[in-house]
């Protein structure tokens, strides 16, 4: 059946049905020849039905092209089945803009420095074929160009579209280039995440350094004593819901109303991140990423010196955690040994707030597979590590969420005794 509308911008409408199947196609400025050759193109294609009809399409995009109305276009929907025409991607500024961009727009743009940007490109090209291998690609890849787009896309959080535009490449390249690159920096551990041993130069560097800080505080004697770091969880904001796949949309949503995932950390005193745990949704208290990640359960190994973490009073206290007391009915020497606390455990927000100011992609995350999700925000974690260890500048910090600073539903932990008992005698050493 052939129906012919006439419309203000001189559409014709094809409608050809055959055993309730339908295709429509939309052409601009139609002429006598041109619908006849459609016909005979459409009428092939229903009745080859499943196969060939990409080849199919390509046929018409040829014929479209032959034209001499440059304007001429047109889409062709079978189903669901939508094929648009190539577009011309844009590379002009990878090549005539990036070479010469000076070393402070170059770090606003990538938030690394020249040569740290230079190493990471060399060490992820060295091992690009080896380790990630995979299928022959059609041609070479520019693995400068890969590395930089990707650092674009975290540090500004850019969407997909913006990104291919900005670099002359495909959305599907972007996402591609994306999961491979946080793929390698996490599996490869680029930015050295791992706890300090005891007897490290950088572990006696964060016990000098929070005691020093914690004496400081009015009414403490002395400062706290072989701290090893600041234990805390952040809330990493989705964009949208979660997929179905990923589990129910309501377990990603916290109490704020906002579908998150739970990121976990320990930093030492200078902010580099020694621990890293993401992939709970928001729903989780803090107290329960705690208990299964690997930090739990290699605790006993990992503080048998005796040393100890920080964390707020939405932790229980363990023999290698401790707690701030909780604000109800505290003594004066425990709001002092709270004040003292907060002096060395404030460090933990400060890491999050720079983290997240110096890749922006984590105040919204774009990403709809949520094991890409936690790669991501795990190669963001790798690459602050490498940029506090080259001296490269920190950005403008993000706030920190009221909801992340005391902890959620204080009052459903429980200390354990041997725990409790070791934040009694720091109280009794440091306030009495």
């Amino acid at each position: 059946m052939l129906r012919q509308t006439n419309s203000g911008l001189r559409d014709t409408y094809l409608f050809c049905g055959i055993s309730d199947k339908q295709v429509f196609i939309r052409v601009a400025f139609l002429g006598e020849k041109m619908e006849q050759t459609l016909l005979i193109v459409v009428a092939d294609l229903l009745r080859r039905r499943q196969r060939r009809r990409r080849q199919l399409a390509k046929r018409m995009l040829q014929i479209a092209a032959s034209l001499e109305d440059a304007h001429w276009r047109f889409l062709l929907r079978h189903d669901q089945l939508l094929i648009r025409e190539p577009r011309n991607a844009f590379s002009g500024w990878w090549e005539d803009c990036f070479p010469y961009l000076r070393e402070d727009v170059f770090m606003s743009h990538f938030r690394v420095d020249r040569g740290l940007f230079d190493s990471i490109s060399s060490r992820f090209e060295g091992s690009l074929h080896s380790d990630l291998g995979g299928a022959p690609r059609r041609k070479p890849v520019c693995v400068p160009k890969m590395v930089a787009a990707v650092l674009w896309r975290l540090a500004n959080g850019c969407c997909v579209r913006l990104v291919a535009l900005q670099f002359g490449i495909g959305d599907s390249t972007v996402t591609e280039w994306t999961e491979l690159f946080c793929r390698w920096i996490v599996d490869n551990n680029v930015g050295d995440i791992r706890m300090s041993a005891p007897n490290s130069a950088a572990a006696q560097s964060s016990f000098n350094v929070f005691a020093l800080r914690s004496s400081r505080t009015p009414g403490i004697r002395m400062g706290f004593p072989k701290v090893r770091g600041a234990l805390d969880c952040s809330h990493i904001e989705l964009s949208r819901a979660p997929p179905h796949y990923a589990g129910p949309a309501l377990a990603y949503m916290n109490r704020k109303s906002r579908f998150t995932i739970q990121l976990q950390a320990v930093c030492d005193a200078r902010m580099i991140l020694m621990n890293t745990f993401a992939g709970y949704p928001g729903s989780c208290h803090d107290q329960r990423v705690l208990t299964n990640s690997a930090l739990w359960a290699n605790s006993a190994a990992i503080f048998e010196d005796g040393s100890y973490l920080l964390a707020d009073a939405g932790y229980a206290c363990q023999s290698w955690l401790v707690a701030a007391f909780r604000k109800n009915n505290m003594t004066p020497a425990q709001q002092r040994f709270n004040r003292a606390h907060a002096s060395c455990r404030n460090v933990i927000e400060r890491t999050f707030g720079v983290l997240k100011g110096r890749w922006r992609i984590l105040l919204g995350l774009n990403v709809m597979d949520m094991t890409l999700a936690c790669y991501l925000i795990q190669a963001c974690c790798q690459l602050h590590n490498l940029c506090i260890r080259s001296g490269v500048q920190h950005y403008t910090e993000v706030e920190a969420n009221p909801e992340e600073e005391d902890g959620d539903g204080e009052t459903d932990v429980h200390d354990d005794e041997e725990g409790r008992n070791l934040r009694n005698d720091l109280l009794h050493q440091m306030c009495s």
